[in-house]
């Protein structure tokens, strides 16, 4: 003891006191602990070596508060930064939510056209159907009243042998009217394959669309 420092203890009592003040949260004095108490003792005393202190305290609060300063600026900086990109955020999240909203009601839009296509495909088929099974009873009947009226034709041919012209004349209509059923008969074929073909396409252009919208929610589902 005795180099000169105003806090330096000068007995057992003064020694504890100083001890406590040196003494950081732990209970321990470290460096930094005493060399800031002996400065504050110089500074309070009014020592020369006191004002260099001082001053030096001066000059590092000063650079202190510039900066915290500095800090606090950098602080909102951040702060903007942060809401800025917050809001750019939450923008294209909007604007993501969106397109999927757009996707979403094209699908179901894409989806009702083509259960409507199927439901008009339906009933075209029924219709068609409907068609052939009431023209295929109409075939069915005429061939019966045809052969009813050739059998009564060939009854007086037989009856009326005698009169070649009229037998002859039968025959030719008989023969024209079977001409004729058979080409009635081969445009009906015709038509009914036409409206297959015609269904077929259809329902590989709905399988193809709905290949398409599979593989746009599979590649939704992967985004």
């Amino acid at each position: 003891m005795g180099y000169g420092f105003i806090g330096l203890p000068k007995n057992e009592k003064d020694a504890r006191k100083a001890f406590q003040e040196m003494a950081g949260d732990d209970g321990e004095v470290n460096y930094n602990g005493w060399c800031d108490y002996l400065e504050r003792c110089e500074v309070a005393a009014g020592t020369g070596l006191g004002d260099l202190f001082g001053a030096k305290a001066l000059e590092l609060r000063a650079a202190e508060s510039e900066k915290q300063e500095r800090d606090a600026a950098e602080a909102e900086r951040l702060a903007s930064e942060a809401e800025r990109l917050a809001a750019e955020t939450k923008v294209a999240e909007i604007s993501e939510a969106k397109r999927l909203e757009a996707e979403r009601a094209s699908a179901e839009e894409q989806e009702w056209k083509r259960a409507q296509a199927e439901l008009a495909e339906a009933k075209e088929y029924e219709r068609l159907k409907q068609v052939c099974e009431e023209e295929e009873e109409e075939r069915r009947l005429h061939e019966e009243a045809e052969a009813s009226r050739l059998e009564e034709k060939n009854r007086l041919i037989e009856e009326a042998k005698f009169n070649a012209e009229e037998e002859e004349q039968v025959l030719v209509e008989a023969k024209e009217n079977e001409r004729t059923r058979k080409q009635r008969q081969e445009e009906k074929e015709k038509q009914l394959q036409k409206a297959e073909i015609s269904r077929l396409k259809e329902q590989e252009r709905l399988i193809k669309e709905e290949r398409l919208k599979v593989d746009a929610e599979e590649r939704l589902e992967a985004k």
